[in-house]
């Protein structure tokens, strides 16, 4: 991790105060922020190691509750044929489930699991439901009670094979419920899915991409379901409504570059970022008048292929204004989001060289605490 440096970190809240909050879905949120609220130790050591059955993707954790076993919720992970119900103090399996041989994640795609429901007895969890949202590796879509991984039980459910791979990108949950996931194939697909009963409501074509862009939505805040989208990438950047119909698509690339995207979207400031395949970063503000969407690349980095890596913000309150992270080739950087100066102004970004690393398909995430801790996360 870094400091994140030249940047004044929030002041609203003290060390042990900040909420924590549940991580539940990927990059934190359905517009994807890649931001935490919770307050981390710059000299934080290694808690745990755990040994999983395959290649470990990307993690989520759930909401929690008095009536819940697990005071600071459950970690959720597939790796190889199985999903993981971790303990996040310790790291032992408390569940897992088998998703078989041909089910088995090929991508880095987390689960999504939902809001904690309970039943109103104190005490008793028995009648109070969440649920876990897996994509599989065969096309498959599964609802599973998030409490013990069974699919017997309060509702849970398999779908119909609903597409070729599922498990590249991570679904999201929209506001009235819908899942919506990317499927990967010879070309990609948006598919909604009812969770009562795990039926397909409508699925939308596109182009060729790499299945690997998780989708975003962006809930207008009207109250009206209709005017939310979902914004994700294949070989452009598409926008679509809850109806299952393509608002627009832009091409993420200047001139000759042939650029795509395999990413995922970050929405912030009516504005929806995205890296394509080159490093670049593009952002589109959203039209009026669909016809007029345009992508502008906002920054040039140096040229070379970029895989499922994507965006982290982080918000400065004393500035009003969100700075966007993302790591390309063995370089992380850094996007001011707002200022005088024009989007595609050279001095917005800055970068910081980290040799040896490789960020092709490593997604950052950053911290929101107390003064002067402001940190951003990055694997390679």
């Amino acid at each position: 991790f870094l400091n994140i440096g030249d940047v004044t970190p929030p002041n609203d809240c003290n060390p042990g105060l900040c909420p924590a909050g549940s991580w539940s879905m990927f990059q934190g949120g359905v517009t994807r922020p890649g931001s935490s609220e919770a307050v981390m130790d710059p000299g934080a050591a290694l808690l745990w190691t755990t040994k999983l059955a395959g290649d470990v993707r990307s993690a989520v954790i759930s909401p929690t509750d008095s009536d819940f076993p697990w005071p600071r919720g459950l970690v959720y992970v597939k790796a190889g044929r199985y999903v993981y119900a971790l303990n996040p103090d310790s790291g032992t399996t408390v569940w897992s489930f088998d998703l078989g041989v041909a089910g088995a994640a090929t991508g880095q795609g987390a689960p999504a699991v939902t809001d904690y429901k309970n039943s109103g007895t104190p005490g008793d969890p028995v009648d109070d439901e969440m649920y876990l949202y897996v994509g599989s590796g065969d096309g498959y879509f599964y609802k599973l009670n998030a409490f013990d991984g069974r699919m017997d039980t309060n509702q849970a459910c398999k779908s119909a094979k609903l597409g070729t791979n599922l498990s590249k990108a991570s679904p999201v949950i929209g506001r009235d419920g819908t899942v919506y996931l990317v499927d990967d194939a010879a070309i990609d697909h948006l598919i909604a899915v009812d969770p009562v009963g795990c039926k397909q409501k409508w699925v939308v074509n596109l182009g060729a991409g790499a299945g690997t862009s998780s989708p975003a939505y962006w809930d207008r805040g009207d109250g009206n379901n209709a005017n939310d989208r979902i914004f994700f990438g294949a070989d452009k950047l598409y926008s679509v409504t809850v109806w299952g119909g393509i608002d627009w698509a832009v091409s993420l690339k200047v001139a000759a570059d042939s650029g795509t995207a395999p990413t995922t979207p970050l929405v912030v400031n009516n504005t929806v970022y995205v890296v394509n395949s080159v490093g670049d970063l593009y952002w589109v503000q959203f039209p009026g008048d669909p016809a007029t969407a345009t992508a502008m690349r906002v920054s040039n980095v140096p040229p070379g292929a970029h895989g499922s890596g994507s965006l982290a913000a982080y918000f400065d309150i004393v500035l009003s204004e969100y700075y966007l992270y993302w790591g390309h080739l063995s370089v992380l950087y850094q996007y001011e989001t707002i200022s005088p100066d024009p989007p595609d102004d050279p001095s917005r970004t800055i970068s910081r060289p980290l040799p040896g690393a490789s960020f092709s398909d490593s997604t950052p995430v950053t911290t929101n605490p107390a003064a002067n801790q402001g940190l951003v996360f990055i694997g390679s």
